[in-house]
């Protein structure tokens, strides 16, 4: 974790024991780790690239490069310090590749620029605090405040396969973010949630990730759950030297957790 994202974690579990005030007496609450498979969809442009005397604003992953989609292995991590407080922090790490021959238009005209082999590796680490704020009236129900610390890491290269050409994107962009979650059926088999967090950075860009599914337990102490869901994850940003990222993860995921 780098100087910054570690710093802010800091203030982050900070903020989280004022919050919770006395409530950390329960500091050995349960702890819920879960694994999620994330059968995700890439659709990404970044720019911008030059390919001899001519200038690309923006290259389009699959379509000019050829990447490939992958599946992502998801973890997570929540400590319910008790009923209405949790820490969570969430981690995955994909990699995608593709070779093509980029087939790109400038002013109306068609560029071929011979084959290019591209990877790109994907990181992205959040730390929240989640503050539930319960309604007596219906307590299968329960509403949530998320306050969290972003870090997306994205890193491209792609070279020609002569080796005459190589053009490399780096991006360590880091948000803090603000969002809400929603719990239904808690007191049923079977509980429904959704959530969406993000930040937005005026001219420098945007980032949110959303999700919703449904949640089961296997046993009658709820230590084993199984979830399925649909999650989206879109990031926009614009470095100060002009590089340009627009990405998005999307797609169904399932996923076990083990309460401890």
């Amino acid at each position: 974790m780098n100087p910054l994202m570690r710093s802010c974690f800091i203030m982050l579990l900070s903020a989280a024991m004022l919050l919770c005030g006395s409530s950390l007496s329960f500091a050995n609450g349960d702890v819920d780790f879960s694994y999620r498979y994330w059968l995700s969809s890439i659709d990404a442009q970044s720019g911008p690239a030059v390919v001899g005397s001519a200038s690309v604003d923006m290259v389009d992953a699959k379509d000019a490069l050829g990447i490939q989609d992958e599946n992502i292995g998801d973890f997570q991590l929540d400590w319910h310090i008790d009923h209405t407080h949790k820490v969570q922090l969430n981690y995955f790490s994909s990699e995608v590749s593709g070779t093509a021959v980029p087939n790109m238009r400038i002013n109306g005209w068609d560029l071929t620029a011979g084959t290019f082999h591209t990877e790109v590796s994907i990181k992205n680490f959040q730390a929240a605090y989640v503050r539930y704020f319960d309604n007596e009236l219906t307590p299968d129900k329960r509403y949530g405040l998320i306050l969290g610390l972003r870090n997306v890491r994205v890193n491209a290269d792609s070279t020609q396969l002569d080796g005459s050409l190589r053009f490399t994107k780096d991006f360590n962009l880091n948000f803090p973010t603000v969002g809400f979650t929603v719990e239904t059926g808690l007191t049923g088999k079977l509980q429904g949630f959704a959530g969406l967090s993000g930040a937005y950075a005026g001219s420098r860009g945007y980032f949110y990730d959303g999700e919703a599914g449904l949640r089961t337990y296997l046993d009658k102490k709820h230590d084993v759950s199984l979830t399925a869901g649909y999650r989206l994850l879109k990031v926009k940003a614009e470095k100060s030297n002009g590089d340009k990222l627009d990405a998005k993860l999307s797609g169904p995921f399932f996923a076990a957790s083990y309460r401890f």
